[in-house]
């Protein structure tokens, strides 16, 4: 798992590589199709294909409302190429939750 972390998910800092190894390695040895799946996604790098923070212009003109939910340690709400996520998020007037304390 340890190179497999390294190559496919580069975005991990030393300190996080072992715990997403463990995870990894606990998906990966429970029963069931649903653990199983980050397996397939991990063959190709994740990313949008249309992200949703692009395009909230769109949603918005189309009358879908959208909610953020983070946890306040969450990794999806990083500083890059400016503030959080969810700060960018709350300038443009979106639904945005920060849940405290979400270990």
């Amino acid at each position: 798992m340890k190179g497999y972390v390294k190559k496919k998910l580069p975005g991990f800092t030393k300190e996080e590589i072992p715990s997403a190894n463990d995870y990894l390695f606990q998906l990966n040895m429970r029963n069931g199709p649903a653990e199983k799946a980050i397996s397939k996604l991990l063959i190709l790098p994740i990313l949008a294909h249309t992200p949703i923070f692009d395009n909230l212009d769109t949603y918005r003109a189309a009358g879908i409302t959208t909610y953020f939910v983070y946890g306040d340690r969450d990794w999806l709400d990083t500083f890059l190429n400016g503030p959080p996520v969810s700060e960018q998020l709350r300038e443009k007037g979106e639904n945005v939750y920060v849940i405290e304390n979400s270990d």
